[in-house]
């Protein structure tokens, strides 16, 4: 090529540029028009030049000019125009071909509103094509760097608290720890508590000396509640010194969830402290380290004046079932008082105290639905069936209806009895207009074992009230009725995108979780080998309560043959709730309860590779 047409590629080149720069320039004077179609065809021209290198640069020297001119007008127009240009840049060339018909409606410069299209995006991840982890963190890089209120800030962490498959949040959740407004470090507190991101805990650690009571006050209680900060015992004891009583009452709490018995003197030298808050937490604390050495100190407490340490006493002496007191709570019962009543009926449950029937049994006729309430739990509870006839009155009558709970209550304990006659009056809740009774009803009848019933709670699979179709589904599963296993599997299918966009879309996410982890748990009681196949699939969703419900669910299938996939998840140390079978499987009349146990998804997988290997 000669020097001549090296040259004059050069000039034209620079022309072109030039000219270039001369038409954004011409759009950008466009953007001070009264018109506002012109406005707006200006912007739009500018937002497509967006792969121009040049182009932000040009863009950001207007911004200057116009904020020295005090043109606060063409000022924002450019900020907006500019972050649409930035949006392009993160999301990269390929994505936003797919997506060029919907992306302007999906940012806008108000971080307010981007950020509900962010969430929207993450939320619904194969709808928008943001599919992979490198493009969910860089677009929500590109979002954390943006966020300034205080109200967006707190939104972007709890955001991440609802979405525990998304690994990568944690990290930018963890950084907002160190921001400069307190309420920020306290939504990042309790979000990474939820997560139990114990990686976080060191950072968590520090801001047990923020200057913030709040923010102390909540690390110690998530530190203590999803953490394990055993190691950081000693600088926890320190703040039972603390200037604030919250602090001081909640360092107590946060030892008296951790193996502190080392503390436990200290602890119990706050039983003299003038402060209830403070006394009652010490009684709490002392009841969770089994520190039965101090039952005779706590039990002075029985007959104190405030209601809140009287029933903490209570409570806490049935634990250590300090027998010795008995007689002393039973004396409770009679307290003018609601709560005190309450609380002595479950002391005397912990105690196991039967031989006071008669006085729990007066109870029922107590005129507070809530203790009416608990007193039919403690019945149920001990077999009392000499006293079914008298709750099924209390059902009948209506007289505790007026209480969602007392009625929970009153089903759960007639189903404990066992009382089988009662079956077609609980069966009337399954169609109740509160859904406390219904989930009550249908638990009820799973636990009374009629499998005739079955097709009564089976007709409920069809709702759209994902908790009742998940109590549904388990019941099922316990009661062995193998004959909708079909369709209780197809149910593993259901897709979260195909609902209607404006459904809310948290609740949604957490129902199809309920849903599909009670689906596996009833494959896995229904022992039909052939279902391994669908749910091995969900060893690798992205929800970590599925992964560990289909772990839970091959090991009771026995299908051995995937072992190799579930230890891959001996490092996935997600916190989860799961059904359980184990929990009261000394207890027969429960069979059919809601209940859950606290696990990680690699103690699942730990525990199943460790069964099969102990049975070969």
């Amino acid at each position: 090529m000669g020097l001549k047409w090296v040259l004059f590629l050069g000039l034209s080149l620079a022309q072109q540029d030039a000219d270039q720069s001369d038409s954004v320039q011409t759009l950008i004077k466009q953007l001070g028009d009264d018109d506002i179609m012109s406005r707006k065809a200006a912007a739009g021209k500018l937002v497509d030049l967006w792969e121009d290198p040049a182009l932000k640069k040009i863009i950001e020297d207007n911004i200057d000019t116009a904020r020295k001119n005090n043109n606060p007008d063409l000022r924002v127009r450019l900020e907006e125009i500019l972050a649409k240009i930035e949006f392009r840049h993160v999301l990269g060339k390929e994505l936003v071909e797919k997506i060029k018909d919907e992306i302007d409606d999906i940012y806008d410069a108000d971080e307010k509103v981007s950020f509900e299209y962010f969430e929207r995006w993450l939320g619904r991840p194969s709808k928008y094509h943001i599919d992979g982890e490198k493009e969910q963190r860089k677009l929500t890089e590109w979002i954390y760097e943006k966020l300034e209120s205080f109200q967006v800030k707190q939104k972007f962490s709890l955001f991440f608290a609802s979405r525990s498959n998304l690994k990568f949040g944690r990290e930018f959740v963890a950084r907002l720890l160190k921001d400069n407004n307190p309420q920020v470090r306290l939504s990042a507190v309790m979000t990474l508590g939820t997560l139990r991101a114990a990686e976080y805990t060191d950072e968590m650690v520090e801001l047990l000396d923020d200057p913030d009571i709040n923010v102390r006050t909540n690390t110690l209680i998530n530190l203590a509640n999803y953490m394990n900060p055993v190691k950081y015992m000693d600088k926890i004891s320190g703040l039972l010194d603390d200037q604030n009583v919250n602090v001081q009452s909640y360092a107590i709490y946060a030892l008296g969830r951790m193996p502190a018995k080392k503390y436990e003197e200290r602890i119990a030298s706050f039983l003299k402290d003038e402060n209830v808050l403070i006394k009652i937490q010490a009684i709490r604390a002392l009841g969770s380290l089994k520190s039965v050495q101090y039952a005779d100190e706590i039990a002075k407490f029985i007959d104190h004046s405030n209601q809140g340490v009287k029933t903490a006493a209570m409570v806490v002496l049935g634990q250590m079932k300090a027998q010795a007191y008995v007689k002393d709570i039973v004396k409770q019962l009679d307290d003018e008082d609601k709560s005190v009543k309450e609380d002595a009926l479950r002391a005397l449950y912990s105690f196991g105290a039967k031989e006071y029937h008669k006085e729990i049994a007066k109870l029922l006729d107590d005129p507070d639905p809530e203790v009416k309430s608990v007193a039919a739990f403690v019945i149920g509870e001990f077999g009392l069936t000499e006293y079914a006839e008298k709750i099924a009155e209390m059902i009948e009558n209506n007289r505790v209806l007026n209480n969602l709970w007392a009625g929970r209550d009153s089903i759960h304990a007639l189903a404990l009895l066992g009382e089988k006659k009662y079956e077609a009056k609980i069966a009337d809740f399954l169609n109740s207009n509160h859904e406390m009774l219904r989930y009550s009803a249908i638990s009820a009848i799973s636990m009374l074992g009629s499998k005739e019933r079955a097709k009564d709670i089976a007709e409920l699979l069809g709702t759209n009230d994902f908790c009742a179709k998940a109590y549904v589904i388990i019941a099922l599963g316990d009661m062995g009725a193998k004959e909708y296993a079909d369709k209780i599997a197809d149910l593993l299918d259901y897709k979260f995108e195909e609902q209607d966009e404006e459904e809310d879309s948290l609740y949604e996410s957490k129902g199809v979780a309920d849903v599909k982890s009670a689906a596996l748990y009833a494959l896995g009681e229904f022992g039909e080998i052939k279902f391994a196949d669908k749910v091995a699939k969900f060893l690798s969703d992205g929800h970590p309560r599925i992964r560990a419900s289909a772990v839970a669910a091959l090991g009771r299938l026995n299908a051995k043959e995937f072992s190799k996939e579930i230890s891959k998840l001996l490092q996935d140390n997600d916190y989860v709730y799961i059904t359980c079978t184990d929990t009261n499987e000394q207890d027969k009349r429960k069979k059919g309860v809601m209940r859950y146990k606290e696990t990680t998804v690699c103690q699942e997988a730990e525990n199943i590779l460790k069964k099969w290997e102990a049975a070969k």
